[in-house]
C-alpha cells in the first residue's frame, strides 16, 4: 500500500485526476519530486525525461499522452503529507512509550526534533489522536 491511500480523501481534485491517469504510487511520486512545480509537458522535452526518471517510461507515455501540450501542476499536496506526518508521528509516539516504556516528555525530545515541530504541536497531535480513539471507543458503547 502506497502512502497517499489512506489519505486520498486530503488531496486536491489535481492530484485525483492524476491518481485515475497513472495510479496511486506513481502520482505519490510524481508530488514527492515536483509537487508545487508548473510545466509544460510533451514527449521528448527534459520534464518528459524526468517523468520517465520518476514514474518509469509506460506510465510517462499515458500522462503525457493524455495532458500533452497542456501546462501541468503538480500540488504540494501539503493537507495529505502533513496527515501522513501526523500518523507517522504518534505512531512512533506510541512506540517509545507504550513499547519501549520511555516517558512522554522524553519522547518528544527524541521526536520532534526528527519531525522538524515544536513540542506543543507534538502534543497537540498526540491529544488529537487520543481524542479521536477515545470519541471510537465510546461510539462501539
Amino acid at each position: 500500500m502506497c502512502e497517499f491511500e489512506s489519505v486520498e480523501v486530503y488531496l486536491p481534485e489535481v492530484a485525483k485526476e492524476f491518481v485515475t491517469i497513472v495510479g496511486l504510487a506513481a502520482t505519490e511520486a510524481l508530488v514527492k519530486r515536483f509537487g508545487g512545480l508548473g510545466f509544460y509537458i510533451n514527449f521528448g522535452t527534459s520534464f518528459y525525461k524526468m517523468i520517465v526518471e520518476t514514474i518509469g517510461k509506460e506510465l510517462a507515455d499515458k500522462l503525457t499522452q493524455y495532458l500533452q501540450n497542456c501546462f501541468v501542476y503538480v500540488p504540494k499536496c501539503d493537507a495529505a503529507l502533513r496527515v501522513l506526518r501526523n500518523k507517522q508521528f504518534y505512531k512512533e509516539f506510541l512506540q517509545l512509550t507504550e513499547e519501549q516504556g520511555m516517558s512522554g516528555r522524553k519522547a518528544m525530545l527524541q521526536l520532534c526534533p526528527k519531525f522538524k515541530l515544536s513540542d506543543r504541536h507534538g502534543w497537540e497531535i498526540v491529544y488529537s489522536f487520543r481524542r479521536t480513539s477515545q470519541a471510537q471507543q465510546q461510539a462501539l458503547f
